[in-house]
């Protein structure tokens, strides 16, 4: 994680984390972060899987993006998880962004509890622009806090 006032994360520096139970998403967001140089980026349909995965690992994401909605663990259960792993394994808690076809269920409590660098509403009005502005935007507050 890179701290105020240090130097920025490069896309292909940048670990970031996507989770979307709709697979259609996941694997778009893959070709087009991929595309856009983000070689460090993981996908997972299963938010279960997700958290498994980083308890696992020793890196650990600098933004987690999640959709709402999934089955066995919604986005916010998974970011609280992510969080609690950080503070425990000290490590800075990663800047999350969640997704949502009903954003308005991300009340200002969530918002404010998990620190939220951004709520997407889905669908995407423009898929291709997610790394430039949702991610790009996401890396840059979270850097700023």
């Amino acid at each position: 994680m890179v701290e105020s006032g240090q130097e920025r994360l490069t896309p292909e520096q940048a670990k970031i984390v996507i989770i979307d139970d709709d697979e259609n998403i996941t694997v778009l967001l893959e070709r087009i972060l991929k595309k856009k140089g983000y070689v460090n980026a993981s996908f997972y349909n299963d938010p279960t899987k997700c958290l498994e995965e980083i308890q696992k690992s020793e890196l650990f994401p600098d933004l987690v993006i999640s959709d709402v909605n999934m089955p066995g663990m919604d986005g916010p259960q998974l970011l609280r998880s992510i969080k609690a792993l950080a503070e425990e394994r000290s490590k800075p808690v990663p800047g999350f962004v969640i997704m949502s076809a009903l954003p308005d269920q991300i009340t200002p409590e969530i918002r404010e509890e998990l620190h939220l660098e951004a709520v997407v509403k889905k669908p995407f009005p423009d898929i291709f622009a997610v790394p430039d502005t949702v991610i790009k935007t996401a890396l840059e507050s979270h850097w700023n806090k």
